[in-house]
């Protein structure tokens, strides 16, 4: 008759067994397969399968794990503004990536929320280089997140290598969020820099668009695209 497998110990057939025996076993077998695999059967769309213990082919389906990126939406930057509509229910944190932006003119480069043009609920500072030069301070007046060095004369619009970054924390909260912006860009004096700015959005609604803009001229290119982080 059957012995069995060295690392799980399911019932093997031998070549010295009788017909019917080698019957038996076979479906010995299949039967131990289908009983130690059952943890794989289920599931959804977009689950995992993870350890539930340490007990060997314990498994179960679990949704994504903590800190998984999936892509929203995206957008190609055209005119003086461009909005995004976002839903970010079942996320913790947004995040958008912002590249090869072009301008027919040299601008700046600015992100509302909800369509709020209330530089006042715009509360950031900011820190960076253009060239040797270092740049720091508060950035006022501006109705969204600036994601350009206020100091600088802003980005060469013709040089399709700008890239910026933004993360927005706490997106499905009503109460103030925290917003970062990073870029690096060749500036219209044609140095390279990079800016990073904290800016505390203080209005109390939940995250549901954003608008990208530009100080001078109309976006001519430009791809963004939105990440709900888990």
């Amino acid at each position: 008759m059957a012995t069995t497998t060295t690392n799980f110990g399911w019932d093997i057939p031998q070549s010295t067994d009788l017909v019917n025996d080698g019957a038996t076993a076979i479906a010995a077998l299949g039967q131990d397969i289908d009983t130690a695999l059952v943890d794989l059967k289920g599931g959804t769309t977009g689950q995992i399968l993870a350890k539930a213990s340490g007990t060997d082919l314990d498994f179960n389906w679990t949704a994504a794990p903590s800190g998984g990126m999936t892509l929203l939406s995206t957008t190609t930057l055209s005119g003086a503004s461009t909005s995004v509509s976002i839903t970010p229910t079942g996320y913790n944190e947004i995040y958008i990536s912002v590249s090869g932006v072009t301008n027919g003119s040299n601008g700046n480069l600015f992100m509302g929320i909800n369509s709020d043009t209330t530089a006042a609920n715009y509360v950031q500072a900011f820190y960076g280089t253009e060239g040797t030069t270092f740049y720091s301070g508060a950035n006022v007046a501006v109705d969204g997140v600036s994601a350009i060095l206020p100091g600088t004369a802003g980005y060469l619009g013709s040089n399709s290598a700008n890239v910026a970054q933004f993360r927005i924390a706490t997106p499905n909260g009503t109460t103030r969020k925290l917003i970062t912006a990073s870029s690096a860009f060749l500036s219209s004096n044609s140095l390279n820099a990079a800016s990073n700015t904290t800016c505390n959005y203080v209005t109390t609604s939940a995250l549901s668009s954003v608008q990208f803009k530009t100080t001078v001229g109309s976006f001519t290119a430009g791809t963004v695209l939105v990440y709900g982080v888990k």
